[in-house]
């Protein structure tokens, strides 16, 4: 036979033994928890940073492409009727042009330099890179009139393009 305060006691004791396991199951469930938004807030930030560094990457290619157009004006300007594979050989109207000064530049603290120009009539393909590779292509518009660029597209990321002559 139970006696009354000894069957109080079994209640008592099965109670206290609920309460540390739903304690503890409870703080994992919240340290899980907290532990996913915390890795869902780090791959936002890492998103955020990759758009930040395509549209930087964008803004300097631009800018290369525009030291480009900058660059083909006046003896240079002949050139942009030829496809940059055929400057080593100037026409007759173009022998005063140095093909280098579109080959490659500086903007602000990064180097371009030129992959290719290939000339259509009244539109050329520009493709250029930056020193460390990433690269853009770029139609360009010219002046019927005469050899200038009159627009530039948007560039297209080609990725990263290795130099010449790299392994």
């Amino acid at each position: 036979m139970v006696l009354p305060q000894s069957r109080e006691r079994l209640v008592l004791q099965r109670r206290s033994g609920f309460v540390m396991p739903l304690a503890m199951t409870l703080s994992a469930v919240l340290l899980l928890g907290s532990a996913s938004i915390h890795t869902l807030s780090l791959q936002g930030h890492w998103r955020h940073q990759a758009s930040l560094q395509r549209l930087q990457a964008l803004d300097q290619l631009q800018s290369a492409a525009q030291a480009f157009v900058a660059g083909a004006r006046a003896a240079e300007a002949c050139l942009l009727l030829q496809s940059s594979d055929q400057w080593h050989q100037p026409s007759s109207d173009c022998l005063h042009a140095d093909p280098d000064r579109l080959r490659q530049g500086r903007v602000n603290d990064q180097i371009w330099q030129l992959v290719a120009w290939r000339a259509d009539h009244d539109s050329g393909q520009l493709d250029l890179r930056l020193v460390d590779g990433r690269a853009a292509r770029f139609q360009l518009q010219l002046d019927p009139a005469g050899p200038a660029v009159v627009a530039v597209s948007q560039p297209q990321l080609l990725g990263r393009v290795q130099a010449r002559g790299a392994a």
